[in-house]
């Protein structure tokens, strides 16, 4: 009867040791996961803040309007295009509303913001705020609701 119990003693150690080496396995899996999507986050950032650098350079107002859209729409701003069709996107005459009413208060937002930085522009500007919306985002992408948000921070609105 000892000897049994010594030896189920034994099993049962050696199968907590071995659920503790899959916990561990466990761990290093999630840990390897979490470095994966790391690294895809911090690769996708790099390549929004390459485009963003030059979108914000050639066409600061299409970046804009285009931030506008995508807000209002609430589609991720890579999903509108200079060549997007609004009703494609599903706007609607209330949607149309909504962007001309963001559309004025972004332009009235950046105007007050270079006006308040004597060697800032529009296009150094919405690369400033696109940056910092590129550091709040999850996915690497650039949400056009944080820049916005940003936009009007940098205002001071």
């Amino acid at each position: 009867g000892e000897g049994d119990d010594g030896h189920d003693r034994r099993n049962t150690n050696n199968n907590k040791n071995n659920k503790s080496d899959d916990d561990d396995d466990d761990d290093e899996e999630e840990d390897e996961d979490d470095n994966r999507c790391a690294d895809a986050r911090s690769r996708e950032q790099s390549r929004q803040r390459r485009r963003l650098r030059r979108e914000a350079a050639r066409k600061p107002w299409e970046l804009l309007v285009r931030s506008c859209w995508a807000a209002v729409l609430q589609l991720p701003l890579h999903a509108v295009g200079s060549g997007s069709h609004f009703h494609y996107l599903s706007g609607d005459s209330l949607a149309a509303l909504r962007i001309c009413q963001a559309l004025a208060r972004a332009a009235a937002a950046a105007e007050r913001a270079v006006q308040a930085r004597a060697a800032c522009n529009l296009a150094t500007l919405l690369l400033h705020c696109g940056t910092a919306a590129l550091e709040e985002s999850s996915d690497g992408h650039l949400d056009a609701e944080a820049l916005l948000r940003h936009l009007h921070k940098a205002s001071g609105d």
